[in-house]
């Protein structure tokens, strides 16, 4: 693991990791057991969740991307990222 962050409500860890030879997101239950999500899908360099719940990463500081999810009991089914800003030259970081 590289770098991690819990939800919210504390079940769940998004972290990132390279075990695929590519840095990608990957998402389990806090603590456990149970399984492992990969959730990006074109490398990320960090991950961060929203106090309302949404799941943000990036794939540069230039590009922000929203992870669309939801629970099916233990089960974390996420959607593919979608993109959902871009930084322009000069900004230092939203939030």
């Amino acid at each position: 693991m590289i770098a991690g962050t819990f939800s919210p409500d504390g079940r769940w860890i998004a972290y990132i990791s390279d075990e695929s030879g590519r840095s990608e997101v990957y998402v389990r239950p806090f603590p456990g057991p149970g399984g492992r999500w990969e959730v990006s899908t074109e490398g990320a360099e960090w991950v961060c969740w929203r106090r309302n719940g949404n799941l943000f990463c990036g794939r540069s500081e230039e590009i922000v991307l929203r992870i669309p999810y939801r629970v099916d009991d233990r089960t974390f089914v996420a959607e593919k990222p979608q993109l959902w800003a871009r930084i322009p030259d000069g900004v230092a970081w939203l939030d």
